[in-house]
């Protein structure tokens, strides 16, 4: 009998996809931000959405198996295009 092997990291950082992506629905829908106010709900929409760009692009691109200059390029483009995103959103 054949046995079957399931990758680890892969696995986890696709639950951890899944999982964020359960949060920004339910930031979405309701959640107990609404009192502090909806920008706070979208920043964090935002932000969980580069977390997930950057999760997906270094597992299942393979950037982490990439040159490092590549590996930081992509690093300071999700950095700094989220935090700019960010900040035009409060604005």
């Amino acid at each position: 009998m054949k046995s079957t092997w399931i990758p680890l990291r892969p696995t986890v950082v696709w639950l951890v996809l899944i999982s964020a992506t359960a949060a920004t629905v339910w930031l979405g829908i309701d959640h107990p931000f609404m009192d502090i106010g909806a920008h706070f709900a979208t920043s964090l929409a935002i932000a969980l959405a580069f977390v997930k760009a950057y999760l997906i692009g270094q597992d299942f691109m393979e950037i982490r198996t990439a040159p490092g200059t590549l590996r930081l390029a992509f690093a300071a483009w999700i950095f700094i295009f989220g935090l700019s995103i960010l900040v035009i959103q409060a604005n």
